[in-house]
């Protein structure tokens, strides 16, 4: 992360580090949750990759793949990185993922959830 970004404090990493944090798998017999386990698995390629990705004009980050996100009643959002995305009306919410998508748009890279704004 310092790589891309010198000027990030240790406080400034972890806080990004538990933000891009995967959820832990349910239904395994042996849950664990952020209560008893921390802020999830870490990604420290996500966490790398959005500090690396510009703003994009018209679109807002609101999850990284594996990630739960929500909208305010019907949303245009996008899933993919770069120039590759898949775009679908969302109401609520869902997770960012392949499956909910329908597809992946750019195979062995993090992605992303954009909103429209």
């Amino acid at each position: 992360m310092l790589s891309v970004d010198p000027t990030q404090t240790p406080a400034q990493i972890a806080q990004r580090l538990r933000q891009k944090a995967r959820a832990f798998p349910s239904g395994t017999g042996s849950d664990r949750t952020a209560s008893t386990c921390g802020a999830g698995i870490a990604d420290a390629g996500a966490a790398v990759s959005a500090l690396s990705s510009p703003p994009v004009s018209g679109w807002t980050t609101i999850a990284t793949e594996g990630q739960d996100f929500t909208v305010n009643g019907t949303q245009t959002v996008r899933y993919g990185a770069g120039s590759s995305w898949v775009t679908r009306t969302v109401t609520g919410g869902g997770t960012c993922s392949n499956g909910r998508f329908g597809t992946d748009p750019l195979f062995g890279t993090v992605k992303h959830c954009q909103v429209s704004s």
